[in-house]
Parts: C-alpha cells; structure tokens; sequence
C-alpha cells in the first residue's frame, strides 16, 4: 500500500524533506505503522515520534486510524517556543 507523508518542524529537518511516499505492504495499514516505518528509515527513536500529532485530511486522528491507500498523513510534531 503507497501512503504518502508530510512532515513539519523537526521531522521535516531529520528528513531533509517535507515530504515521502512510504509502501508499506498489504492488508491493513495504520498511523502506527507509518510511524514505524518512518522511525526506522530515518533512525529516529520511539520516544522521538512518540509526541507526534496526525492527521488525515482536516481531521486529527489515532494512531490506530485505518490508512486506505493513496491517502496522506500528515505528521505534526509538537511546538514549542519562548
């Protein structure tokens, strides 16, 4: 299944890219495992994803959210500022 990634703030610099197609295998697909898929890629650890926001079109969604294939993710990692 193609997925397709956007990423923002500090994942965006990992990657140096805000964006990546990811195949992830048939059957059901999850946010989880585009995160998974992603950790390993970019060799970041799980506590590094694991404040990461997603979403699926305008809408916020679980880690656990069913992908379909084609759609995009957008991976929202927390802000901070001072």
């Amino acid at each position: 299944m193609h997925i397709r990634v956007e990423l923002y703030g500090v994942l965006k610099s990992l990657a140096q890219t805000h964006e990546l197609g990811l195949e992830l295998g048939e059957g059901e697909v999850t946010v989880r495992d585009v995160l998974r898929e992603l950790g390993e890629r970019l060799g970041l650890a799980e506590a590094t994803l694991s404040s990461v926001a997603a979403a699926v079109g305008e809408e916020m969604v679980a880690r656990s959210h069913r992908l379909t294939e084609g759609q995009t993710v957008l991976l929202l990692p927390p802000v901070s500022g001072g």
